[in-house]
C-alpha cells in the first residue's frame, strides 16, 4: 500500500445524492462558485453492520433544571423507570420557624417542564412514593444514573393519579392562592411537616446546617404497568413553585426549595427488555436487521466499518464529504412512543468501549435532527472519516471501532426511542449507509 496518500476535506454546502460509485465532471461548490476536480466520485455502497449494545451510565446530576421521573411498560423496549434524588433548601438561613401549635399540613409540588418531554402514555395511572433521605448528598461527587443514596424505606408521601398538561397547579400562599404550571401535588406526612417547622435556630442556621437536618427526599415511581401503560415525564426544578409547601399555626406558610441550586440526580433503570433486544446485546458482533436506540439508558445502536480502509489501499483521494444517513422503522412511532428529535453520534473508547465525541460534533453542519418527511437521521462526519484515514495510511494504525447512535444527554431531555432499519435488501437511497464523496488524486 502506498504510504504517500494525501488526505484532505473540504466540507461541501449542498447534499448530492448519487447512487454508486460514479464520476462527475461538472459539480461546482455553489457557496462559492469553486469549480471542483474533474474526478470526483461517490461511494455509498460501503458495508455498514449494526447491532445493539448496552448503554453506559451517564452523570444525570448535571441536568439540574430537568430530572425526569416515572415507570412505564414499552410493548417493544420493555419497563424503564426514572427515580429524583434531590436535597432540600431554606429559603432563607438563620431564622427557626417556631411553630405553636404544630403543622396543618404539607405538600410536595412538581411542575411539568414541556408536553415534549415525556415518553409513555400520560393518560395511565401514575403511581410515585416519596422517602425521606438518610444519607447527605455528596457534593463534591459527580453522580451517575446508576448512583443512589441511602433513605428511610418508611413512605413520607404518595401519589396515585393520571398526568394532567392541561390543568394548572393551585398553591396557597398565606391567604392568596395562585395558580402555577401544570404539575403533580403529593400531600405528605404530619410528622414530616412536624420536623421541617420544628427545625431550631441551630439546624437553619447556614444551609450546611440545615442540610445536616434535613438530607433531602427520593421520588421513585410505584407501582407494575402493563404492557403499554405507564410514562416518564421530566419535571423543572428551576422554578419556585417545585418544591415542599408547609402550613401551620392554623394558617401560616412555609416554602422549603429544590430548586436548581439544590444537589439533585436521576436514577434509571432498565428491566424485562425483550429477546430481541438482549440477544443482540449478549452477541454485539453480529449484523442485525433491526436494532434499538432507547433513551434513560436503555440501548444505544453500534455501527461497524469493515470495508471503509478499502478506499485507500490502492489510489490516493482527497474527501470532500462524508455522511452516515441512518433510517428507521417508522411505523414503530407513534403519539405515545415518539422518535427522538436529535441523536448523538460518538466513537467507542478503544479501552472502555464508553462513548466519546467525535470531532464534527463542534461542526454546524453536523446534524443529528429527525426529518419526519424522509424517516431519517443523518450526520456528517467528514472530519472523522479523514481522521480515521490519515492514521492508517501515515500511521499505520486502525481505529476504525465504529461508531455509538445514542440519545443525547444534554438539555432538553427529551425521553423516547427509536427503532433503527438496517436491513442490507433496500434500495440504496433507502437504506443505512456512508456516503463519502472524494476525488482521486
Amino acid at each position: 500500500m502506498n504510504k504517500k496518500f494525501f488526505i484532505g476535506v473540504c466540507l461541501l454546502q449542498t447534499l448530492l445524492f448519487i447512487t454508486g460509485c460514479k464520476k462527475r465532471d461538472d459539480l461546482i461548490a455553489l457557496n462559492t462558485g469553486t469549480i471542483l476536480p474533474t474526478d470526483l466520485f461517490i461511494v455509498d455502497t460501503l458495508t455498514v453492520n449494526s447491532s445493539t449494545v448496552r448503554e453506559d451510565s451517564i452523570p444525570s446530576q448535571m441536568l439540574s433544571n430537568q430530572q425526569l421521573a416515572g415507570r412505564m411498560n414499552d410493548p417493544l423496549f420493555g419497563i424503564s423507570e426514572a427515580s429524583i434524588f434531590t436535597d432540600v433548601k431554606l429559603i432563607s438561613t438563620g431564622t427557626a420557624i417556631n411553630a405553636v401549635t404544630g403543622s396543618d399540613s404539607a405538600f410536595l409540588y412538581l411542575t411539568f417542564t414541556s408536553d415534549i418531554a415525556q415518553y409513555g402514555n400520560i393518560s395511565s395511572n401514575q403511581e410515585f412514593t416519596v422517602y425521606e433521605l438518610t444519607e447527605e448528598l455528596d457534593r463534591t461527587k459527580l453522580f451517575y444514573s446508576t448512583d443512589s443514596v441511602l433513605f428511610n424505606p418508611l413512605p413520607i408521601g404518595s401519589f396515585s393519579g393520571i398526568f394532567n398538561y392541561s390543568d394548572s397547579l393551585s398553591i396557597k400562599k398565606d391567604s392568596t392562592t395562585i395558580k402555577v404550571s401544570p404539575g403533580i401535588k403529593i400531600q405528605l406526612t404530619k410528622a414530616f411537616a412536624d420536623k421541617l417547622i420544628n427545625a431550631s435556630a441551630t439546624d437553619v442556621l447556614t444551609e450546611s446546617d440545615f442540610r445536616n437536618y434535613l438530607k433531602g427526599i427520593c421520588i421513585k415511581p410505584s407501582g407494575n404497568p402493563s404492557s403499554g401503560q405507564g410514562a416518564i415525564v421530566g419535571f423543572n426544578f428551576n422554578t419556585s413553585a417545585t418544591g415542599i409547601h408547609v402550613y401551620y399555626d392554623g394558617g401560616k406558610y412555609a416554602n422549603f426549595l429544590t430548586d436548581s441550586s439544590c444537589r439533585k440526580f436521576s436514577q434509571y433503570k432498565i428491566a424485562s427488555q425483550p429477546d430481541n433486544i438482549t440477544h443482540q446485546k449478549g452477541n454485539p458482533t453480529q449484523a442485525y436487521d433491526t436494532t434499538f436506540v432507547q433513551a434513560l439508558t436503555g440501548a444505544k445502536s453500534h455501527f461497524r466499518f469493515p470495508t471503509l480502509f478499502s478506499l485507500v489501499e490502492d489510489q490516493n483521494i482527497f474527501i470532500h464529504k462524508a455522511e452516515l444517513i441512518i433510517p428507521v422503522y417508522k411505523d414503530a412511532i407513534s403519539t405515545l412512543y415518539r422518535a427522538p428529535s436529535r441523536l448523538l453520534l460518538t466513537q467507542p473508547d478503544e479501552l472502555t468501549g464508553r462513548n466519546l465525541n467525535i470531532i464534527d460534533i463542534f461542526s454546524s453542519s453536523y446534524g443529528g435532527l429527525y426529518d419526519e418527511i424522509t424517516g431519517q437521521y443523518s450526520f456528517v462526519i467528514t472530519r472523522h472519516v479523514q481522521e480515521l484515514f490519515r492514521s492508517y495510511v501515515v500511521n499505520g494504525d486502525d481505529f476504525n471501532f465504529g461508531l455509538y447512535l445514542t440519545s443525547t444527554i444534554d438539555l432538553p431531555i427529551t425521553p423516547a426511542r427509536i427503532l433503527i432499519d438496517s436491513r442490507k435488501a433496500k434500495p440504496i437511497n433507502e437504506k443505512l449507509r456512508l456516503v463519502i464523496m472524494y476525488s482521486k488524486l
